[in-house]
């Protein structure tokens, strides 16, 4: 009886094998797909003319990509830059007010809170504004899609937002800003230069990979990370002058089960490729 009763249970679990088998054959695992993206594009006076991309056919995540545009809202609105907000350490924030490191950033104004992405800093001044008056101006500027309704406060940092967006939204987006500094739009002009310190900040690891390609100049960069399920999902943008042939480039990159700035890792082996077929275009040429 014994015996009989263990066959069974071997069945049993022979069939719940064979089972799993075949779902896997119908599911590939996860660990399986594509997890990162990128487009990289060449930036001119007025557009943008995308090189490579990889897997951009999903959209990307917004993240704090999205406190560049806030910030420069603020400042059109009469926000002294040097205003600062002072980022305590968790226990010792009100609920409502969060941000993604426990220690607190201490005192910030706009440019540190660009650097080191402190949401406590938007969300501080934020608190009591109109939220539609942000979308609306986010609409009339860049075209916001309206399948991103601002309707939260973490909203206006990019968190939490309804969908992903069309990653070259954002590249617009971005040109849009580095097009306006050009053209001598102060708020736009110091939402830049913050930006272009972005190496004191959260793209500290990408900039010390990327001293060893000599070819580019970082101009500025933006990380941000959000969640998909449990999961960190990060993006980073990246705008460089590649100097043999003095482009302007701009890569985004994004990659799920990192943050940000993991997803900002990414980014040197792409420019490396890059760099590569540059010159060996210009070997052919000879």
């Amino acid at each position: 009886m014994a015996g009989k009763l263990g066959t069974r249970k071997l069945a049993v679990l022979l069939r719940a094998t064979l089972s799993l088998i075949c779902l896997s054959a119908i599911q590939p695992a996860y660990s399986g797909e594509k997890k990162n993206a990128y487009l990289l594009a060449v930036l001119s006076d007025n557009n943008y003319t995308v090189l490579q991309r990889q897997d951009t056919g999903k959209a990307a995540p917004v993240g704090s990509l999205l406190k560049p545009f806030a910030a420069w809202y603020l400042l059109e609105k009469g926000v002294p830059a040097h205003q600062n907000v002072f980022c305590p350490p968790e226990k010792k924030r009100h609920e409502l007010l969060r941000c993604w490191t426990p220690n607190g950033h201490g005192a910030v104004n706009l440019a540190a809170a660009l650097v080191q992405s402190c949401n406590y800093y938007f969300l501080s001044l934020f608190a009591g504004r109109d939220l539609g008056d942000y979308q609306a101006w986010l609409t009339r500027r860049f075209d916001w899609p309206v399948s991103l309704p601002i309707e939260k406060p973490v909203h206006v940092y990019g968190f939490d937002l309804a969908n992903g967006i069309d990653p070259e939204r954002l590249a617009s987006m971005y040109l849009s800003l580095l097009l306006s500094a050009d053209k001598g739009d102060p708020h736009a002009t110091q939402v830049r230069n913050a930006l272009g310190d972005i190496c004191f900040g959260t793209l500290a690891d990408f900039c010390r990979t990327m001293s060893r390609q000599r070819e580019f100049r970082i101009i500025l960069g933006k990380t941000g990370t959000v969640q998909s399920g449990k999961k960190p999902y990060g993006i980073a943008l990246v705008v460089l002058e590649h100097i043999p042939r003095k482009e302007k480039i701009l890569l985004l990159c994004y990659e799920l089960e990192k943050t940000g700035s993991g997803a900002a890792l990414a980014a040197p082996a792409i420019l490396s490729r890059y760099a590569r077929e540059i010159r060996k275009s210009k070997n052919l040429r000879r």
